[in-house]
């Protein structure tokens, strides 16, 4: 079935591409139609804009670190499952389900925490997926991400791509990124981008602010993985100036 589905989407892209050709009677290099699909897809972004760059600014550019702490001293790790310190409130306690269905059964992993953002990083492990979440240690307020989120120096805004293996195994995930922000005391979704063609490798931020992307066509990357170097982009996205 994971085989069929796999087709089935290649076909799709090759086809779309195809009759988009016969359509306009334009002939593009495979690189050139990667890009055009990639910027018609991110121009719904109200707050930020891209540029496209290429590998040798990606690679000469200081990025900063994933600012997300695994001190296992701000939780409490229980038989069954943690236990999350909230401001002004009671604990918050996420159990394990351990049950005679093992693809029914969940446990719960602490994976950091970023002062900045005051916000748990947690992953709900389960039998074949797993789910990505932020907790605010202010409010207890839980935000669900599609992948482990990259957090800027400044500990203002979030960067989240799609999970790679939604779409291997069709996991029920949109392709494309997510940028989040802190606004007061919440987490607050500023933008979103859902892909048809591409998805996105990579994500960093520089210590001034730029989120720097690498992006992959799906059909390179479903044929040779995130080693594929075919129509390989890069792109930088600035917060506007308003």
């Amino acid at each position: 079935m994971r085989f069929f589905n796999l087709s089935f989407i290649f076909f799709i892209l090759v086809w779309s591409c195809t009759t988009q050709k016969e359509q306009t009677g334009e002939v593009r290099s495979e690189e050139e139609e990667t890009v055009l699909s990639f910027q018609e897809e991110a121009s719904v972004m109200n707050n930020f804009t891209i540029v496209q760059t290429d590998s040798v600014e990606f690679e000469k550019t200081k990025f900063t670190d994933n600012p997300f702490i695994n001190d296992a001293s701000l939780i409490t790790v229980l038989k069954d499952g943690i236990s999350l310190s909230i401001d002004n409130s009671e604990n918050m306690i996420l159990k394990d389900s351990i049950t005679e269905y093992e693809a029914e059964n969940f446990n719960y992993h602490f994976e950091g925490y970023n002062e900045s953002l005051k916000q748990y990083l947690i992953a709900q492990v389960m039998y074949e997926d797993e789910r990505i979440f932020l907790v605010d240690k202010s409010s207890g307020k839980i935000t669900t991400l599609w992948n482990r989120p990259i957090p800027d120096a400044q500990g203002r805004f979030i960067f989240n791509k799609q999970s790679n293996e939604s779409l291997v195994y069709d996991y029920d995930l949109p392709f494309g990124f997510q940028i989040w922000e802190k606004q007061a005391d919440s987490l607050t979704r500023v933008e979103e981008v859902r892909l048809k063609h591409n998805i996105i490798i990579d994500g960093k931020w520089t210590p001034s602010g730029t989120l720097f992307i690498k992006s992959l066509p799906i059909s390179e990357f479903l044929t040779k993985g995130e080693e594929a170097t075919s129509g390989l982009t890069y792109y930088k996205i600035l917060k506007k100036v308003k």
